[in-house]
C-alpha cells in the first residue's frame, strides 16, 4: 500500500499538491500557525513547562494531549484525501488499462475505457455519422480489398475522440458551403488492426510501428477524402487510398491542376479546423488539440461491436 502511494505521489505530484498538500498546509496553518512555527511551540513547551499551582504536570499533560488529537486529526485528514485522491483517479487503477509486450499502455475492455471517460468527459469516442449527416464512408479494412488483403476488422463505425470528433464537424460545415461533402476511409482503429498492418508493410511512413501505436488507435486520426454533394462521387485526388508511392506525398507536384488545387483545399481546411497532415499521406489527418483538462489520448484496443454496445 506504502509502495502504491508513493507511485501514486510520484506520478501525479500535481495533483497530489492541489488535493493533499494544500489543503493540509491550510488546516494546519489554521490549526497551529506554520509547521516551523508548530514544531518551535513543541520544543519551547519541551523545554520551558508551565505547570500550574498545585499540580505541576497539568498544563503540560493538556498541551501533550492537545498535540495528539491535532496529529490524529491530521492523520484522519491524509487517510480522507488519499482515498479521495484514488477515487478520483481512475487511471491508477489495475483495470483500467494494460502494458502490452512494448510496455504501451492500452485500453483493452469496456470497463477501462468507462474508467476514462468518468475521470475525462473528452476522452469519449463520439461516431461521427451522427455528428455530420451527410457523410460517407468507404470502409476498405472491413473487406479484403486493403494492402493486407484481409479483413482487418468488422462491424466498424466511424469514431473519434470528442474534441476531434468536434472540430470535424465544423470542418465539414464549412466544406458543405462550398458543395462538398467528408468521404471517411478511416477513424478511429483498433491497437491490433495496426500490429497485422505493420506485419505488411513494416514502413513507418505509410504504417504505424506498433511499438509506438497510431493515432488512429487513440481516436485522434481520420483518413478523409471529398465528394461532390451534387453527384455523391469522389472528387479526383492524386491517387486512391493507401497508395504507396511518391504521388501521394503531400509534395508532389507533377499532377493536373485541378487535382493539386482538390488536394490543397482538403489540406487548407482540414489544417484549419485543427488536424495536421501526414507528409507521405494526402488522406491521413491527426487531431493537435487537446481535451479541456490536458489528459493525454490513450491507446485503445477496442472492437467495433464493444463500442457499438455503449452509449454515445
Amino acid at each position: 500500500m506504502v509502495a502504491f502511494i508513493r507511485h501514486i505521489i510520484c506520478t501525479h505530484s500535481r495533483q497530489v499538491h492541489k488535493i493533499l498538500i494544500e489543503p493540509l498546509r491550510q488546516h494546519l496553518n489554521a490549526r497551529a500557525g506554520t509547521v516551523s512555527d508548530l514544531s518551535s511551540r513543541t520544543k519551547k513547551y519541551a523545554r520551558k513547562p508551565a505547570p500550574r499551582p498545585g499540580n505541576p504536570c497539568t498544563h503540560t499533560r493538556s498541551h501533550a494531549g492537545s498535540m495528539g488529537q491535532l496529529m490524529s486529526r491530521v492523520k484522519g485528514i491524509y487517510l480522507l484525501i488519499i482515498m479521495t485522491l484514488l477515487y478520483s483517479m481512475p487511471s491508477l487503477n489495475a483495470q483500467t488499462y494494460k502494458i502490452n509486450k512494448y510496455g504501451l499502455k492500452l485500453i483493452k475492455d469496456r470497463e477501462g475505457y468507462q474508467a476514462q471517460i468518468k475521470m475525462d468527459p473528452d476522452l469519449q469516442l463520439l461516431p461521427l455519422d451522427s455528428l455530420i449527416g451527410d457523410l460517407k464512408t468507404a470502409f476498405v479494412y472491413a473487406t479484403r480489398d486493403n494492402f493486407t488483403h484481409t479483413v482487418l476488422y468488422q462491424h466498424p463505425r466511424p469514431y473519434l475522440r470528442r474534441p476531434a470528433a468536434l472540430a470535424l464537424q465544423k470542418v465539414a460545415a464549412q466544406f458543405r458551403q462550398l458543395g462538398y461533402g467528408l468521404l471517411i476511409y478511416d477513424a478511429y482503429r483498433p491497437y491490433s488492426v495496426t500490429e497485422k498492418m505493420w506485419q505488411v508493410v513494416p514502413d513507418n511512413r505509410y504504417a504505424a510501428d506498433p511499438r509506438h501505436g497510431s493515432g488512429h488507435n487513440k481516436g485522434i486520426s481520420v483518413d478523409v477524402s471529398l465528394y461532390d454533394l451534387r453527384t455523391g462521387k469522389a472528387i479526383p485526388m492524386p491517387t486512391g487510398f493507401d497508395d504507396f508511392t511518391n504521388k501521394a506525398h503531400q509534395g508532389f507536384q507533377n499532377l493536373p491542376e485541378n487535382i493539386l488545387k482538390n488536394r490543397a483545399l482538403l489540406k487548407k481546411r482540414m489544417e484549419a479546423g485543427g488536424f495536421t497532415p501526414l507528409s507521405t499521406e494526402w488522406w491521413h489527418f491527426s487531431y493537435t488539440g487537446k481535451t479541456a483538462k490536458g489528459t493525454y489520448y490513450m491507446l485503445m484496443d477496442l472492437n467495433f461491436d464493444t463500442l457499438a454496445g455503449l452509449k454515445n
